[in-house]
């Protein structure tokens, strides 16, 4: 409990008359080991004890804006772990969270979307409360860009919730959209966080073991994560100059060695390969010359699987590069 309470005291942030997020200073950095702590503390702990240590903090009377973020901060570090059926405190802090006016301060704000994000999973056992926040997260969009980012995070873990996935494409395609209008830092790291959503079960799967039937739409599907990421690269469309390089290129890369394992996966299923060419093709057409590191590993892999299954859809990718790179 002490050690909880002195990082509390110790992850405070400064005032800052501007009401701007420090996301590039040592601070962040500090913050980021705090973080690290806090997770060993609720390993020890508990979760719902650190949880419900830190909501006791915010009732405390005169708490200023400083040492709110901090509590919230706290909690957010913890929340996933928490047993999606309790009652007692999450409601309360939901309900005041969805309250927020625009008056609160932007870092309690901020710290506030991110943490009801990481309550994805009591949201999902709690269906009344998912209007609510959907509207919420949808409102934030609309606000500062800081905001807009943490919503779009935040939104992301609709992949826990129960509805259906074309109503999950059309709301990734509007985030997108918001992406797009962010400055250049914040949108290639919330680009990356959302993507990393829908990666993360493609990722389970190929670690899964041998094929076995895909249920067409189910979460057992990968063009069922396949179809997310790929709305969100076709819709992230930034201004961007030539000379620059493209926020959505490191990403690319960084998700090649998956989108290669997939392929190797399902080479015998063309709606899979279909979907997954499309997702490859948006993301060439977006940084155009700039995927040439792609080029030589994607196109051996084509032609190794093409002389096995002649998926044309192969024959479309390669049209793309050639008309791109």
């Amino acid at each position: 409990m002490h050690l909880l309470g002195a990082l509390y005291r110790l992850a405070q942030m400064e005032s800052d008359p501007k009401g701007l997020l420090h996301e590039n200073d040592s601070f962040s950095d500090f913050r980021r080991k705090v973080s690290d702590l806090i997770k060993d503390v609720a390993y020890i702990m508990g979760s719902g004890a650190c949880f419900k240590q830190m909501f006791l903090l915010l009732q405390s009377p005169g708490a200023t804006w400083e040492s709110t973020q901090s509590a919230l901060f706290i909690m957010q570090n913890v929340a996933k772990n928490i047993i999606p059926n309790e009652n007692e405190i999450i409601p309360k802090v939901a309900e005041a969270i969805l309250n927020l006016t625009d008056k609160t301060h932007i870092d309690v704000r901020y710290t506030s979307i991110m943490l009801l994000g990481e309550l994805c999973d009591w949201i999902e056992n709690h269906a009344e409360t998912l209007q609510a926040v959907l509207d919420f997260l949808l409102c934030s969009l609309q606000q500062k860009k800081v905001l807009a980012a943490a919503a779009a995070i935040a939104l992301t873990s609709i992949r826990s919730f129960e509805i259906n996935n074309d109503l999950a494409i059309g709301l990734l395609k509007g985030i997108s959209l918001i992406l797009s209008r962010l400055p250049r830092n914040q949108l290639e790291t919330t680009m990356r966080e959302i993507i990393r959503f829908q990666l993360e079960p493609l990722a389970e799967l190929v670690k899964s073991g041998p094929v076995t039937v895909v249920c067409k739409g189910e979460r057992t599907d990968p063009a069922y994560w396949v179809d997310r990421a790929c709305a969100v690269i076709r819709h992230t469309n930034p201004d961007v100059s030539i000379e620059e390089i493209h926020p959505t290129l490191q990403i690319l890369n960084e998700t090649w060695p998956l989108i290669s394992q997939i392929m190797g996966k399902y080479q015998t299923d063309v709606r899979v390969m279909e979907r997954t060419c499309r997702l490859i093709r948006y993301g060439v057409r977006m940084v155009r010359k700039q995927a040439s590191l792609l080029v030589e590993p994607l196109i051996n892999q084509m032609v190794c699987l093409y002389a096995l299954h002649h998926h044309s859809c192969f024959l479309y990718l390669g049209s793309v590069f050639v008309d791109e790179c």
